[in-house]
């Protein structure tokens, strides 16, 4: 795998025939003729690079509408999917290499990803943004948090479990107009509504030890603690495990019998 640090850069234009500068050092560590994925690809420029110029079989993965429509101007093959659910359709040593390019820091499960792309891949190329540089240190300096979406990226505690499935919690809605990720139902929220967790006050996501100071104020009395809104509407002050639990039951699947789901 290799791994670069980039310094935060400016999108160009959606059909500059130039390359952003990070997308630029990317391309030249593909050879020529690879079967690629591009993790992340956002607007499909990187693939479209590589396909026209360096003759790759290139496919894009993306989340966003906009990406993904983008790509579809480009005539860049892509299909919308969630790289934090995994690569499960994807075989084995499926590309030659398989590109991460400024989307790392923004995925949930980055363990899972590079595990996965890894996976899929013979060659793995992860490049984020220098979180040292001083454009960045001084964006987030002003804005707090390096966050953009606040639900895709927990900037707000008091959400529901949005876009997939974690804790063994079943997600609850997702991106509007998004095929891939389609919102529970409440004919399913029925099955069980009493644990079926709808909103809440998580330590996101939920695993923080309560003794640390970044979440001691969900300290009570050495428990984990947080108000939560049920499917049958009652709100409770809720007593999740203790934290080397919640880590065994993060990859776990959403279960109607079990003290939560």
């Amino acid at each position: 795998m290799v791994v670069t640090h980039l310094p935060e850069t400016v999108p160009g234009s959606l059909f500059a025939m130039a390359l952003r500068p990070d997308l630029d050092v990317v391309a030249a560590m593909v050879p020529r003729g690879s079967r690629v994925l591009d993790l992340g690809c956002g607007d499909g420029a990187l693939l479209d690079h590589l396909i026209r110029e360096k003759g790759c079989d290139g496919t894009g993965v993306e989340i966003s509408d906009e990406g993904f429509h983008a790509c579809v101007a480009r005539g860049v093959p892509v299909v919308v999917a969630d790289i934090d659910q995994g690569l499960g359709d994807v075989e084995d040593d499926a590309y030659d290499v398989v590109i991460l390019s400024q989307t790392l820091q923004a995925t949930h499960r980055p363990a899972l990803v590079l595990q996965e792309m890894m996976r899929v891949g013979r060659v793995g190329i992860v490049s984020f943004p220098n979180f040292g540089h001083w454009r960045l240190r001084w964006s987030l300096a002003a804005r707090g948090v390096n966050c953009t979406n606040a639900f895709m990226q927990y900037g707000n505690s008091y959400l529901t479990e949005f876009g997939f499935d974690y804790y063994k919690v079943k997600m609850v809605c997702g991106p509007k107009g998004n095929t891939a990720i389609v919102p529970i139902k409440g004919s399913e929220v029925a099955r069980a509504p009493s644990t079926k967790i709808i909103q809440g006050d998580w330590i996101w996501h939920a695993n923080r030890d309560v003794l640390k100071p970044r979440s001691q104020w969900h300290n009570y009395k050495g428990k984990n603690r947080m108000m939560m809104l049920f499917g049958d509407s009652h709100a409770e002050y809720f007593k999740f495990l203790p934290t080397a639990q919640m880590e065994a039951l993060a990859s776990q699947p959403p279960d109607p019998g079990f003290l939560w789901w």
